[in-house]
């Protein structure tokens, strides 16, 4: 992988087209690495009282943000190939055009795993909350991403 550069608008770019996992996660600063845009995130796996928590934890008392009809693509039709357990998360981009444009996300699946081809209604919790959750509002609509397209959702509220 080439080394990420800093943007001024604060993304992240993926040269290859893919979004290396935990690259969010990885970097302090918005970097570049070239077609994905995703934005930066914090670390929000702590209790409010500074404590860490994990990522399975966090998703169990998260609040979400905005609430989606999620439709996973089948495996066959490029979806993913397993569950989506709680605890994943993904970036969410607006549309299917590039550059792509997206936010990470936690999509708060619960205690059953989300499977390829299954359509249910999922709160999403944004790392970015505060820029994300209204440009994804406005769009109606959101995709999402694991180094190719695995599903889309219709904004309900």
């Amino acid at each position: 992988m080439q080394r990420p550069l800093a943007t001024n608008g604060g993304h992240f770019i993926a040269m290859d087209g893919s979004v290396p996992r935990g690259l969010a996660m990885a970097f302090d600063e918005p970097r570049v690495i070239a077609t994905t845009v995703i934005r930066p995130v914090a670390d929000v796996r702590t209790d409010g009282h500074g404590c860490k928590m994990s990522r399975s934890e966090f998703v169990k008392t998260a609040m979400p943000q905005l609430i989606a009809k999620v439709c996973m693509y089948e495996t066959a039709a490029g979806g993913r190939t397993g569950p989506a357990y709680s605890g994943w998360g993904c970036p969410c981009m607006v549309s299917k055009m590039e550059p792509l444009i997206g936010y990470d996300a936690l999509p708060l699946i619960g205690d059953e795993p989300l499977l390829p081809g299954e359509m249910r209604q999922l709160g999403f919790f944004f790392l970015s909350h505060e820029e994300a959750v209204p440009i994804m509002r406005a769009a109606g609509q959101f995709f999402l991403w694991e180094g190719r397209f695995v599903g889309e959702a219709i904004v309900l509220s």
